[in-house]
């Protein structure tokens, strides 16, 4: 499973769903990691950073937000020894970016997912693009659990609970079964896979 840092602004892009040439990937970057088919991992400071950037937003939807990210991602936080190398090095002209490249290491990251990718030619951890990240994704996962051309239709017995965030379906605890699904919502905000 590959293991990710998410830039800042590939949250934003997510959550505000800003006219964005990465948009799709990075709403499907989140459902991978909601689905724990990628572990994705966010650095502390992002945080703030897009607390501030959701400030036309009303508190309690903020709030909501970053409860939500904090259940889908993990926390990366690199110790200040790692600062003060990569300080050291001069290899980012951006503090932000440095903290970002720090982050990643931190958690032994395999890339560094960004939509600024000049930012970080310099970065320890390979920085790729959404759009990247997804095709490693699905060069790696089985296929799309939205593919309802399936054969006999194959009634499994098995509920999966859903987060709905701002309009996404976003899957907690799937298994990796190799199986094509059609998923039909049912009165009880459950989905059955059939």
């Amino acid at each position: 499973m590959n293991r990710v840092l998410l830039d800042a602004n590939v949250i934003v892009t997510y959550l505000t769903k800003r006219e964005d040439p990465y948009l799709h990937d990075c709403e499907d970057i989140i459902r991978l990691c909601a689905e724990g088919r990628i572990e994705g991992f966010i650095s502390l400071h992002s945080l703030s950073i897009v607390w501030y950037l959701l400030r036309k937003y009303p508190e309690i939807s903020r709030l909501d937000c970053i409860t939500q990210l904090c259940e889908i991602l993990e926390m990366a936080t690199p110790d200040m020894e790692m600062i003060r190398n990569a300080l050291r090095t001069g290899r980012f002209a951006d503090f932000e970016d440095l903290l970002q490249d720090c982050s990643a290491q931190s958690v032994h990251a395999d890339y560094l997912v960004t939509a600024n990718l000049k930012d970080f030619k310099n970065s320890v951890i390979p920085a790729i693009t959404p759009s990247q990240l997804v095709q490693v994704a699905n060069s790696v996962f089985y296929p799309s659990l939205f593919d309802c051309k399936a054969s006999p239709k194959q009634h499994l017995n098995k509920h999966l609970h859903i987060t709905n965030m701002h309009g996404h379906i976003f899957f907690k605890g799937l298994s990796q079964s190799h199986f094509h699904a059609c998923l039909v919502m049912d009165d009880c905000c459950q989905l059955s896979v059939l």
